[in-house]
């Protein structure tokens, strides 16, 4: 049963082409909320690159936590954190480490946005987000099914 959905899943996923155009979120959300009929896990894979993109995103998401179970699933951004606390030798590398840290900050902002809202964000590195992502889904898929047969919302507390 599960273990066939993840991997019919992974394969549909492993199909994807990347293409190097923004997403429309609010379409993509709205139509997906639409088709689901019962309470479901959604798992949105992303990354926000402005304020205008992130807003919506947020949005967006804010409207499916209300019936859904929600996963943000982002990659850490190591090489802003590497730049963000180097030591600057020049004026480049300061302007550069200040404005790594104003991107940190914003993505910790829409970050903490999401999980007021309800969302479990997972922000890992690359060699770690498959293992957090299989286990804050195992513990939202058990949160799904208990929430759907007693009609509410079951407690999950997944990192």
């Amino acid at each position: 049963g599960d273990t066939r959905e993840f991997h019919r899943l992974q394969k549909a996923a492993a199909g994807l082409d990347y293409q190097a155009q923004e997403p429309n979120f609010t379409l993509a959300l709205a139509t997906l909320a639409g088709r689901l009929q019962r309470r479901s896990l959604i798992v949105v894979f992303s990354d926000f690159t402005d304020p205008t993109s992130a807003e919506l995103m947020v949005e967006s998401i804010g409207r499916l936590v209300a019936k859904h179970v929600v996963l943000f699933v982002t990659l850490a951004d190591e090489e802003l954190e590497t730049i963000s606390s180097a030591e600057p030798e020049n004026m480049q590398a300061l302007a550069m480490a200040v404005t790594a840290d104003s991107l940190l900050r914003q993505r910790a902002l829409v970050t903490r946005r999401l999980q007021q809202l309800g969302v479990d964000v997972i922000e890992a590195p690359h060699g770690q987000i498959g293992t957090r992502l299989i286990d804050a889904s195992t513990a939202r898929c058990g949160a799904v099914s208990s929430a759907s047969s007693a009609g509410g919302c079951a407690p999950c507390h997944c990192q």
